[in-house]
């Protein structure tokens, strides 16, 4: 699986590189889990995926090594996979820097920290409940203070339902 990974960001790299307008680039994460809860992703200028585990741990902060894409090309572009084995329960945030980056009246960010604290003391929470009250939270921060960045959340939960793949 890594081969694929590694191949399609560095395919999607050569495009920005090509295509997107001076001082343009994107920021991505490019990830597999498979049945078993090996995670192996790709971080290329992203935010880290945040891992909640379910034993109560703190949260994971999985940074990558990868530079943003759009900006150089090979050989200078060099990638390397972050794996980590996910247990059944783990949960997995994806965040744009929005997030973040909010700041109130003061210009204090929210920062990762922040966000790393309240996943922790919300992990029992189902999905929806966790990511709805993250925002609330995030604007209770910032004291009604604009937006100036996007806003997205992607999460996950690994489930192992025992089923085996037979050929």
């Amino acid at each position: 699986m890594q081969a694929a990974l590694e191949q399609t960001i560095e395919h999607l790299n050569e495009v920005f590189v090509l295509h997107l307008p001076n001082e343009r680039f994107m920021s991505a994460i490019l990830s597999n889990i498979n049945h078993e809860g090996e995670l192996r992703a790709i971080i290329a200028g992203h935010p880290p995926l945040i891992i909640i585990p379910a034993n109560g741990g703190d949260p994971i902060a999985l940074r990558g090594k990868a530079p943003m894409l759009g900006i150089v090309s090979k050989p200078l572009f060099k990638v390397q996979e972050v794996k980590y084995d996910l247990m059944p329960g783990d949960k997995g945030i994806l965040y744009t820097d929005g997030i973040y980056e909010r700041a109130n009246s003061e210009g204090e960010m929210f920062g990762i920290d922040k966000l790393k604290n309240f996943l922790k003391e919300n992990r029992t929470q189902d999905m929806d409940s966790l990511l709805s009250q993250l925002l609330e939270h995030v604007d209770a921060f910032t004291q009604g203070e604009t937006a100036h960045d996007d806003i997205t959340l992607v999460a996950f939960e690994y489930i192992n339902s025992g089923a085996s793949l037979q050929s």
